[in-house]
């Protein structure tokens, strides 16, 4: 089986050129690239319904996935930020460690 994803009524498709489930001619469908026995011989499912079905069985839509991505995206962005900040701030506590060093123990004051 080699499902595609194909739009109707644009798509060169093969009788009966509706979704098996909804009886609709248009929108996206899937195609599973094979022909069964019976009167309407090659199925077509509506790109909708195959999503709520998949939601039944614990998919997420697409829309919903890329929308995460989008916003995972944009966390790992902000977290780089964050990583270069860090890094700043650890190069200049090094800094500052390596000056007192170079300076040597800070002067005692007189009289104690």
């Amino acid at each position: 089986m080699d499902p595609k994803l194909v739009t109707l009524p644009a798509h060169n498709s093969k009788p009966p050129h509706t979704c098996v489930v909804t009886g609709r001619r248009d929108g996206e469908v899937v195609d599973f690239g094979k022909d069964f026995e019976g009167t309407d011989p090659h199925i077509y499912v509506r790109r909708e319904t195959v999503e709520v079905a998949a939601e039944k069985c614990g998919m997420v839509r697409q829309a919903e996935v890329d929308e995460l991505k989008a916003e995972l995206e944009e966390a790992n962005g902000e977290a780089g930020r964050l990583r270069a900040i860090v890094a700043g701030k650890e190069g200049l506590s090094a800094a500052e460690d390596r000056l007192r060093e170079a300076l040597g123990p800070a002067p005692t004051p007189k009289g104690s």
